[in-house]
């Protein structure tokens, strides 16, 4: 068993899952704490970034063979 995206297509269409997931969870949390702390222009930035990572998933899962990855 390999790490990162390398092996067969369903390691790494799990990597990848997991590691646009990764991104999205984070970017989430340090929007939440730029909100709070009245950095909107940094809240707006993880925002971008959590729909970057979102629009980016549905390609790349696809590239990797997976099934239904337009979700």
């Amino acid at each position: 068993m390999g790490t990162g995206i390398a092996g067969d297509g369903s390691e790494a269409r799990h990597a990848a899952r997991t590691l646009l997931n990764h991104i999205l969870g984070y970017g989430d949390i340090l929007r939440q704490d730029a909100a709070a702390a009245g950095r909107e222009d940094l809240a707006e930035l993880y925002r971008q970034v959590g729909e970057s990572a979102l629009a980016l998933k549905g390609p790349l899962l696809a590239s990797l063979g997976a099934e239904g990855a337009e979700a």
